[in-house]
């Protein structure tokens, strides 16, 4: 199983081992010999079946769900010009992806709510627009140009939408309608 990260806002992206996901609420320890991580919300589809060169219109034929992501990195990723050797060393970090399994209706219009994520002192938004769906399959189209997806890959979508990290944060993701309800999608510690 591959993990595909691909960045919306400027079309970049790259992947992370299976070693890097992490499906639930365990803590993230914080490596002593890296300073700098961010975190990004982000959207995430299971791929369901196999294709190289999918046509973002049959896209959906794919995958079954959309679900949400938090991904780690350095901040160094967010560069336009990095050195591979720079991506693959801190794109790797272990536990580093977490994965939630929440089920999004395809069908079902998310304009009025957003994703909300904190570390305890700052909380940025990330708007759940009727777009997504579009945006998903225009992210397995680009993908799929490059690498054969198998059954099982994670496909996951983010933003420039992130927070910086440190020993001791809190990190909580939770999903929100614009009336202040609040539902609770992950927490875990920095350690």
């Amino acid at each position: 199983m591959n993990l595909f990260i691909l960045n919306n806002t400027d079309g970049n992206f790259y992947f992370k081992p299976d070693t890097c996901l992490c499906n639930n609420n365990d803590d993230f320890y914080y490596p002593d010999y890296i300073n700098d991580l961010i975190i990004q919300p982000g959207f995430a589809v299971r791929i369901t079946k196999s294709g190289k060169g999918i046509n973002a219109k049959f896209s959906e034929r794919y995958y079954n769900q959309i679900d949400f992501a938090a991904n780690i990195i350095h901040s160094s990723l967010l560069k336009k010009h990095i050195v591979l050797e720079e991506l693959t060393h801190f794109s790797s970090l272990e536990k580093s992806l977490y994965h939630i399994d929440i089920n999004m209706d395809l069908t079902e219009n998310y304009g009025n709510e957003c994703i909300l994520l904190s570390n305890g002192i700052n909380t940025v938004k990330l708007n759940l627009d009727s777009n997504i769906t579009n945006k998903i399959n225009l992210a397995i189209e680009k993908i799929s140009r490059v690498f054969i997806l198998k059954s099982g890959d994670l496909v996951v979508l983010v933003d420039n939408v992130y927070l910086d990290i440190n020993k001791g944060n809190l990190i909580t993701l939770f999903k929100s309608n614009m009336r202040e309800d609040y539902t609770k999608l992950l927490d875990f510690s920095i350690k």
